[in-house]
């Protein structure tokens, strides 16, 4: 038999005789980009996991038909000028648990733009698309189960040059009937032409009903273009979307969403997806629903019980239910008895403390024997059973609200807890099918966004990229969130800069320890990436409460609004876009005259560990000419050493890496002793060493860093008083990479509760050969003031006569003088400034010293902001 071949404008597909793919061609240049040939172009997969690949195949009148032994797959193939469309016409007989078909692997310069790129592209939700759409994964592929039923699935295979690819796509969203897939006008192919997707929206836990107007004003200052209104005690309840300041969804659309849409606002929607409130009485109360909540544990009523009685004991005991009740647990506090809910408390016996006739149900008595149902759960919420009539109607109840609300977007929160409670297999499947329901019950077209990114979703979405907000390492993590940004702009996506936290505070320890001070530079940084890649931004913690209270909170948001007002004004050409996008540099934005420049910068930056012993000296290099730079002085806190507390045990004279460095500690409180002690025998090398504690509390899980150098000699002691994570990215430390883990939210976002230390390790970056270390002590911090800071450079110097206590930090420019700025951003001026300090172009050293007398040493960071060229 000879080979079977199908083309279009710009491709080429060719099967052999036993269906498998032999090329396929990229015709503009005349190159098959295929990366896995002779791959089968269907198989069906096993309940064993054995994939079963046809015996051969044939067309007629372009329909492909596989032969499995004495069974048969039918595709029928129907080919555009930019894609072509396989569907699935019969059920094989062979007991299968999915098929895949159109599966191809590609090698081509995706990097480019320049070669034809490819994408599969699920025309129904029978099918899963496996790679996101845009011809990034270089692959494409479907994929259906027999458990859902395969017949009428659908995939287009699209084949063009990537810039008109989406332009393509949207072709094939032309053929699409209404209602096989969650197509809206702000997701998927239309994304970038939505210019909602570009706005910047807050998140709100309350219902401004009695000051409208005010929080109009207020987000109408800060450009917000949408209001999203999560599910809360203030706002509205899960499930039975009872709105608790407005009484209904219409009457938050008559007070709330008609006044915002007037000011330009648009409200959103921000549930918990299909999760269901435990007070949600519209739900739980109804007996029909009830039998459709998901049921972790079944058990028997041990005795009869009355309409009171607050201890329920099961006959088979309570070694089946969890007592862990926390907001990431599959357990909830409620259970079912015939059709009354229980809110109980866990005891080693029983249900105890329960409180009887739970959300609207009646207390009744019970029998012995009884079924007690506990209901499962997530996200402190209760779970229907994925894909019941429940599950379905919390989505129509979703569009109704959204509907009579005057909402005009969604943002299903929750949603990726959907893998917690049906195989993962087929958690698109229930994905791609919940919101399709919203979607076909939705009377305007919403824009949605979701916890969760899917291949099977990319039709529905149209902005990516929500991160929550970091406490440390601002400008790596900018780095970092960019560069996850950029996959998704690959995938015509719109991205955002969200969630975030403007300026982040930590009144529980000092400040700038655990959560780390977010600066002037850090908003400029940020700022030009996002005006120049189009990053909208999503504020957290923006009450006028926080705003009065944090003086600094307020001028970071208005250094960042005045890049992203330049964004949205279109007004910087591209190739200025250009120029920030590539620059080696930094910039700052500068508008005189109303005109906006953009001034290179560099900031220089060094951890001084002591400035009493010879480690007081930063060496390093201005790129741009002889200058007066900005300077920043970081005071940090110190110890006298006091109360040690021992960590680690070491022994000083063996190798380090001949020694256990890691110790499981006992929940440990080292709250007032901050300050870890240590003495270590450098090697003279680029190696370096990283303390790492680690907490385990479930809303402080992540770790505190503290890095060493090595590029010493001989024996030196440490005071360490502040975590490092983040700030020595260039090292890499065993059993972390380089990037994404040290850039992970373990790492950025979550932080440690030092009440309750329960590990600590020493990692290594290089092999650390010849290095010592003696034990790990917590001591005591306290705070020393900085007096009289002097700077020196190359023979100039500039003196600030001024205290600048511990978590304080000075900042000084030529042009305006010096402040003084607490951990609020409250700041006093420095009045008496002595001398002119001057940096000269390439390298040069520059040396930090005060006049105080405290026992304790002196221990800073050193900035240096240093400019170059300025373009309009």
């Amino acid at each position: 038999m000879s080979k079977i071949c199908f083309e279009n404008q710009y491709a080429k597909i060719v099967l052999s005789e036993v269906g498998c793919v032999l090329a396929f061609t990229d015709k503009m240049h005349d190159i098959d980009i295929l990366a896995a040939f002779n791959k089968p172009f269907c198989y069906l997969t096993m309940a064993s996991g054995e994939k079963l690949v046809p015996d051969s195949v044939a067309v007629a009148d372009n329909v492909l038909t596989f032969v499995f032994g004495e069974d048969e797959l039918k595709l029928r193939c129907e080919t555009h000028n930019e894609f072509f469309v396989f569907t699935i016409l019969n059920e094989p007989k062979t007991e299968y648990i999915s098929l895949r078909f159109a599966d191809f692997e590609f090698d081509y310069d995706f990097a480019s733009k320049n070669t034809i790129v490819v994408s599969g592209y699920a025309m129904n939700i029978k099918v899963n698309p496996v790679y996101f759409p845009g011809g990034s994964e270089k692959a494409a592929c479907g994929e259906c189960f027999r458990e859902i039923g395969v017949v009428g699935g659908k995939l287009a295979i699209v084949t063009t040059p990537y810039d008109i690819h989406r332009e393509a796509i949207k072709q094939v969203d032309a053929l699409i009937a209404k209602g096989d897939l969650p197509i809206t006008a702000a997701g998927g192919a239309n994304a970038l032409d939505f210019k909602d997707n570009h706005g910047d929206y807050v998140l709100v836990f309350d219902t401004p009903i009695e000051n409208t107007q005010y929080w109009i004003d207020f987000y109408n200052n800060l450009s917000v273009d949408q209001v999203d209104f999560h599910q809360s005690e203030q706002t509205f309840r899960q499930g039975d979307f009872k709105f608790h300041k407005t009484g209904d969804a219409a009457g938050f659309c008559e007070n709330i969403a008609k006044p915002f849409g007037k000011a330009g606002i648009t409200c959103a929607l921000h549930t918990y997806s299909f999760y269901i409130d435990y007070n949600a009485e519209g739900i739980l109360s109804d007996p029909k629903w009830q039998q459709q909540l998901d049921v972790l544990h079944r058990l028997t009523l041990k005795s009869d019980i009355s309409t009171t009685d607050d201890v329920i004991i099961p006959k088979e005991g309570m070694g089946s239910v969890s007592s862990v009740m926390d907001f990431m647990s599959i357990n909830s506090p409620l259970i079912l008895i015939d059709r009354e809910m229980i809110y109980f408390e866990h005891s080693p016996d029983g249900f105890a403390s329960c409180r009887r006739g739970w959300a609207g149900t009646i207390p009744a008595p019970h029998k012995e024997g009884a079924e007690i149902r506990v209901i499962s759960g997530y996200y402190g919420m209760v779970t229907p059973v994925i894909g019941s009539e429940l599950f379905y109607h919390i989505a129509r109840e979703t569009a109704r609200t959204y509907n009579e609300g005057g909402f005009g977007m969604f943002y299903l929160d929750a949603f990726d807890g959907i893998v917690q409670h049906v195989d993962n297999s087929l958690v698109w499947y229930y994905a791609v099918s919940f919101v399709n329901e919203i979607v076909k019950h939705c009377k305007r077209s919403p824009m949605i966004e979701a916890s969760m990114l899917l291949p099977c979703l990319w039709v529905t979405r149209g902005r990516g990229g929500a991160l929550d907000y970091p406490h440390c390492c601002y400008k790596r993590w900018t780095d970092m969130h960019l560069e996850q940004n950029r996959t998704l702009m690959d995938r015509f996506y719109s991205t955002t800069f969200g969630w975030y936290n403007f300026y982040p505070t930590d009144e529980l320890y000092p400040g700038n320890f655990r959560v780390k001070y977010q600066f002037s530079d850090d908003m400029d940084y940020m700022g030009t990436l996002a005006l120049a890649y189009n990053q909208s931004i999503v504020y957290q913690g923006i009450e006028n409460s926080r705003i009065s209270a944090n003086p600094a909170l307020d001028r970071n948001i208005k250094r960042y609004l005045r890049y992203n007002r330049l964004r949205k004004s279109n007004a910087v050409s591209e190739e200025t876009l250009k120029k920030l996008r590539e620059g080696k540099y930094e910039w700052i934005l500068r508008e005189t005259q109303g005109n906006a420049n953009f001034v290179e910068a560099k900031y220089l930056r060094e951890k001084l560990f002591d400035l009493s012993d010879g480690r007081n000296t930063m060496t390093a290099f201005n790129p741009f000419g002889e200058q007066k730079p900005f300077i920043r002085i970081e005071n940090r806190i110190s110890t006298a050493q006091e109360q040690p507390f021992r960590l680690l045990e070491f022994d000083e004279n063996r190798l380090l890496t001949e020694q256990i460095r890691t110790q499981k500690l006992n929940h440990v409180n080292i709250k007032d002793k901050l300050t870890l002690r240590v003495k270590v025998f450098g090697n003279g090398s680029d190696d370096a060493l990283c303390i790492s504690l680690r907490g385990s509390d479930y809303f402080f899980n992540g770790y505190s860093d503290f890095v060493i150098p090595l590029n010493f000699t001989g024996w030196r002691d440490f005071i360490l008083c502040e975590p490092d994570n983040g700030e020595y990215a260039d090292f890499k430390f065993e059993g972390r990479s380089n990037f994404r883990d040290v850039f992970s939210l373990a790492f950025c976002r979550d932080i440690v509760n030092y009440e309750n230390i329960t590990e600590i390790s020493v990692l290594l970056s290089g092999n650390c050969e010849g290095v010592k270390m003696g034990s790990i002590d917590a001591v005591r911090h306290v705070n020393r003031p900085l007096v009289n800071p002097t700077v020196n450079t190359n023979g100039t110097l500039i003196t600030f006569g001024c205290n600048i206590d511990s978590t304080e930090y000075l900042e000084y420019t030529p042009e305006e003088g010096a402040l003084i700025y607490d951990r609020q951003g409250n700041y006093r001026s420095v009045e008496l400034i002595e001398g002119k300090l001057v940096v000269p172009k390439g390298e040069f050293t520059a040396e930090l010293t005060d006049s105080s007398d405290a026992i304790a040493h002196g221990r800073a960071i050193l900035t240096f902001g240093v400019y170059g060229e300025t373009i309009s």
